[in-house]
């Protein structure tokens, strides 16, 4: 059984044992023990950047960021947070674009976030399941990466990557601002089920508050499945609003219009 608390992430150990011997003890099946876990967050990270014609509208460029803020809050707390919740790009796209008048058009790039809960001082096994299929090339591009670990017998951080093959990486930074391969497989990838399976990992201590995994996925909708919740990652929402040089006529505006990557 999985269950979402209304003004928290996940369930106390005391309010799992009073839902299990209060309210479910006279409904079970003799030969059934219930379990209750917690949810599996798909924390999705925006980056949005909109162009707006500032003859279209009397607002500055932080109040319309402002408008788009609070438009994907509110798509966020219509849409997901719920066990069936799926995140639509072209949805949210349509909101931003018409939640302003002087808005022309948007450009957003998707990430997903997994926190990992780490097990210290132990070679460790950690499968991260997002469901949605993962983006690649066949090339190391950064499509996963993690934030800095500690680990058995070093006190340099490292970080984890994959190879765009089908493995994970563990590695560091070097002097030259080269990565440092340190384990060129410590796990594999399967970028069409979205499954990342890392091996012996032994994390002594964290770079950072989360021990998080960043993924790229490979649509811009992000699905949702069985104990999963997807829902936007306010502290990892980016927006930018920029004037939109094409919106005022002038033939020679495209020369300097400023173009924002599709990808994450």
């Amino acid at each position: 059984i999985c269950v979402r608390p209304k003004t928290a992430t996940k369930l106390t150990s005391q309010q799992k044992s009073t839902i299990i011997n209060s309210i479910l003890a006279n409904k079970n099946v003799v030969s059934v023990t219930p379990e209750i876990v917690d949810p599996d967050y798909l924390n999705i990270a925006l980056n949005i950047t909109v162009y707006y014609n500032p003859r279209e509208t009397t607002r500055s460029a932080k109040e319309i960021q402002t408008i788009v803020y609070n438009t994907v809050i509110k798509y966020d707390d219509d849409e997901l947070q719920r066990f069936d919740g799926v995140f639509r790009h072209s949805k949210l796209s349509r909101l931003i674009d018409t939640c302003e008048r002087g808005i022309s058009n948007n450009n957003m790039t998707v990430l997903i976030r997994r926190k990992v809960a780490p097990r210290y001082n132990v070679s460790a096994q950690y499968i991260i399941d997002i469901i949605n299929p993962i983006y690649t090339t066949g090339l190391a591009q950064n499509n996963i990466y993690s934030t800095g670990i500690f680990i058995y017998g070093s006190d340099t951080i490292h970080y984890l990557d994959d190879d765009g093959a089908g493995y994970m990486r563990l590695y560091y930074i070097g002097p030259s601002a080269e990565k440092i391969i340190v384990d060129p497989q410590i796990g594999t990838v399967d970028y069409a089920a979205g499954k990342i399976n890392i091996k012996n990992l032994n994390i002594t201590g964290l770079a950072d508050i989360d021990f998080e995994i960043s993924i790229k996925p490979s649509s811009n909708d992000v699905v949702s499945a069985f104990t999963q919740i997807a829902q936007i990652a306010t502290d990892h929402l980016t927006v930018t609003a920029i004037v939109d040089k094409t919106a005022n006529g002038d033939l020679r505006a495209g020369r300097n219009y400023t173009f924002t990557s599709s990808r994450s």
